[in-house]
């Protein structure tokens, strides 16, 4: 035979270049690509997307999506509660109509003026220590706010509560996209704006139950009285305290370690993830994380 006429079997075949002799069709319906085949049949080089999304989804995402509850909270009690106390703390604290207003707006004023400064703590010292160190002092400064004697310690306290806030707020968002594939991204943000809704909801419901309350306990020798007004501001800051209980279980962005050149301790959060999901061996879980910085900082 004719050196010309022989012909030898591709070593890989694609569906958009396959010879005329193959059936294009019949080989669709069989496997997409060869390419694809051996990825997902031998262990080789992966990037971020291919290794969360062989991670699966199951219990361990079903266990965030429950402590994004209170967290999604925190940043709706954090930053309205003020609205419904301003009432019954007028006579208290002896507020002005300026005291009020800027009641309402510090812990806007505080989110704004450190937006950039959490941002690059996020990025530095990792999604999860900004997370569990920002919800656990916020909580102590929002119940630290009901015990508040005068409304410049008031405003102050509020102020501190914006900029606390609005780190965790941000490696939420973070962390959220770095633990979920790309096909579940917008299932965990669709979830955390009805956990958002649902904060807005009870929050009135709260006040509206405990605001009205007419009782006054006195504390620090009788120079205070703790009011209805002043536990609704203690009971806000509970949401802050348990998102800071739940997250501390929970392992750093696998996507932060990949960035920092931690490549063994991403390969350990990808096999938690995996046996927390599937209920096998993480060890099972072997794959050889390939560092591309395009494949790290993009989703």
């Amino acid at each position: 035979m004719s050196p010309s006429l022989k012909r030898q079997a591709p070593s890989r075949c694609y569906l958009d270049n396959t010879p005329p002799w193959i059936n294009q069709e019949d080989l669709k319906d069989i496997c997409s690509t060869y390419d694809e085949v051996i990825k997902n049949e031998q262990e080789g080089p992966v990037d971020f997307e291919r290794a969360i999304s062989l991670t699966g989804y199951g219990k361990f995402n079903y266990l965030l999506l429950l402590a994004i509850l209170p967290a999604g909270w925190a940043s709706i009690y954090g930053s309205t509660s003020m609205s419904y106390v301003l009432p019954s703390a007028e006579c208290d604290l002896s507020l002005t109509m300026f005291d009020k207003g800027l009641l309402n707006s510090m812990p806007f004023a505080g989110m704004i003026v450190t937006a950039f400064f959490w941002g690059f703590l996020t990025d530095t010292y990792g999604r999860k220590k900004v997370l569990t160190y920002g919800y656990l002092t916020t909580s102590i400064f929002s119940f630290a706010s009901c015990m508040s004697h005068a409304s410049w310690l008031l405003i102050l306290f509020k102020f501190i509560n914006g900029i606390l806030i609005s780190g965790p707020y941000a490696a939420l968002m973070s962390y959220l996209a770095e633990v979920h594939g790309e096909q579940q991204r917008s299932r965990i943000y669709m979830w955390l704006g009805v956990f958002f809704s649902l904060g807005h909801i009870s929050i009135p419901c709260l006040a509206w139950i405990i605001i009205p309350q007419d009782f006054r306990i006195p504390i620090f020798n009788g120079s205070m009285d703790f009011t209805s007004w002043r536990m609704f501001l203690a009971l806000c800051a509970l949401p802050e305290f348990i998102a800071f209980i739940v997250l501390t279980w929970f392992p750093e962005s696998p996507r932060f370690l990949l960035s920092k050149g931690r490549d063994d301790e991403a390969l350990e959060v990808f096999r938690y993830i995996y046996a927390l999901n599937t209920g096998k061996n993480g060890d099972t879980y072997a794959l050889n994380l390939r560092r591309v910085l395009g494949d790290v900082f993009h989703c």
